[in-house]
């Protein structure tokens, strides 16, 4: 796919349901985006159950990934047939450069579930932010921004990061930022040299915080904890 608005695009204008999808074996050459699955609250339908692999995105204007429920804002309402609901989203074996490394974003009332990256590497000038969003996971993933983090997660709950990495880390910026999270697992990662922080956290974030085989020993800081917002 070469320019366009976007490589591989599902929704918005839909109320109905997408699933069982792979895409797999693609390049995508200066499109806007990457993969853009939305959906806006009062729409209803469903996405699931799709795979992404072995897919190089060169040039991508804006971000490489894009899932959102919430691409028309509106406030939180109860869970109805009005809700969206994506979930079972699985991308591997991805490569390549772009503006942001991706965004998810799910509901208040319903977050986003299921996701996972395995075996990704882009270069980006941001990272990855996942918000309203439970059982989401990184393996094996290595970002390369031009400023910020790597990953900032809020409102999420189920986060597992292993081997996740940089090896661009900046001054005065945490490689993770987590703000309101629950249960997050982290393992196998690594800092480069010149980390000033691999990671920071919330107080009630750390909470539920596992830390297990990592290598943090070349980060000045490797877990900054921060107080919550008054």
């Amino acid at each position: 796919m070469a320019d366009g608005h976007g490589g591989v695009v599902i929704g918005s204008e839909m109320s109905g349901g997408v699933r069982n999808v792979t895409i797999a074996n693609c390049v995508f050459d200066g499109t806007d985006r990457g993969i853009r699955i939305k959906y806006a609250r009062g729409r209803g339908g469903f996405v699931e159950d799709v795979r992404v692999s072995n897919v190089v995105m060169r040039r991508i204007r804006h971000e490489a990934v894009v899932l959102t429920t919430f691409y028309e804002k509106s406030k939180p309402e109860p869970v109805s047939e009005r809700t969206p609901v994506f979930r079972n989203i699985r991308f591997s074996g991805i490569t390549g450069d772009a503006r942001v490394a991706g965004e998810l974003t799910g509901l208040a009332e319903q977050p986003l579930e299921g996701v996972s990256f395995t075996d990704v590497q882009l270069d980006a000038a941001a990272g990855f932010t996942v918000t309203d969003a439970k059982d989401v996971r990184f393996h094996q993933v290595v970002i390369n921004t031009e400023k910020g983090p790597v990953l900032v997660a809020d409102r999420a709950a189920g986060l597992e990061l292993s081997g996740v990495r940089t090896v661009r880390p900046h001054a005065a910026t945490p490689v993770i930022d987590l703000l309101d999270v629950r249960g997050v697992f982290i393992h196998g990662c690594s800092a480069a040299p010149n980390t000033e922080a691999f990671l920071r956290v919330r107080e009630k974030a750390a909470a539920e915080l596992v830390l297990a085989g990592n290598d943090l020993t070349r980060a000045k800081k490797p877990v900054v904890r921060v107080p919550e917002k008054p």
